[in-house]
């Protein structure tokens, strides 16, 4: 079988992408799981959507807590085309009720959201406070006390780099 979309061809730039929606919502994924991940959906096919989710599942998430965004970011990705067309004809102004959208976690969210271009001031001002950038108490302490499913993906990769600095008394 050939790796690609029956509809468009474009199964594999849309594994790309999931992939690095998937790393901008704080997962480890590097080249080589995207590598897995387009082997495994050439392997399982693509007519079987659960396959293809559980094909992708099985190389792109290793961790337990990965699971919730990987699941809202397939649906996102890899939705039925059905439901996407009926989802377009509620956008209609025809329509007088509106779609809402589907409720997802902080950090599938921020992965779904476009990356700005940063002009280069705003690259000079971000470098300027990330070099001065130690956190405030106020900002550990509510982090101390945060649900890690209420986290955005930039303070999941916090959390996760703050984790790594506690000194272990061993």
């Amino acid at each position: 079988m050939l790796l690609g979309d029956a509809r468009a061809g474009k199964l594999a730039e849309n594994i790309v992408g999931f992939s690095r929606a998937l790393r901008r919502a704080g997962l480890p994924i590097d080249s080589a799981r995207i590598g897995l991940a387009q082997q495994a959906a050439a392997l399982v096919g693509i007519s079987r959507r659960q396959d293809l989710y559980a094909g992708l599942e099985s190389v792109l998430v290793s961790r337990q807590e990965d699971r919730q965004v990987f699941q809202e970011l397939f649906d996102a990705f890899f939705r039925n085309p059905e439901i996407a067309k009926q989802l377009m004809a509620q956008l209609l102004p025809s329509s007088k009720a509106q779609a809402n959208p589907p409720k997802r976690s902080p950090r599938a969210t921020e992965a779904l959201t476009p990356p700005r271009v940063a002009t280069p001031m705003q690259a000079a001002r971000e470098e300027e406070i990330h070099l001065d950038a130690a956190m405030s108490a106020s900002d550990t302490a509510r982090l101390r006390h945060a649900d890690f499913q209420s986290l955005s993906a930039s303070e999941f990769l916090l959390m996760e780099r703050l984790v790594r600095e506690v000194p272990l008394i061993i």
